[in-house]
């Protein structure tokens, strides 16, 4: 193989990995717009601590609501017929 096919080989490949990179690139623009637009997030890590937050606040009021529940169910068993 001589040096223009080499060249042309290399020149083909950068190519189509420009390609995937701008692809990628568009990916992640849309995706920020969206974190932006649906979310208030500007970044990714705006987004990972408002999740966090939102399943630390799911986690407690599930807790709370099972708790809640276990004593109804105490409180209410033999209305209930839950013998």
């Amino acid at each position: 193989m001589n040096a223009l096919d080499r060249y042309a080989k290399l020149k083909e490949r950068v190519e189509a990995l420009r390609a995937e990179r701008d692809k990628a690139q568009g990916a992640l623009d849309q995706l920020l717009d969206t974190l932006q637009t649906k979310y208030q997030c500007a970044t990714v890590e705006e987004a990972k601590q408002k999740l966090a937050d939102l399943e630390f606040k799911y986690n407690t009021q599930h807790s709370v609501f099972q708790e809640m529940l276990e004593k109804f169910e105490q409180d209410w068993r033999g209305q209930l017929g839950l013998t």
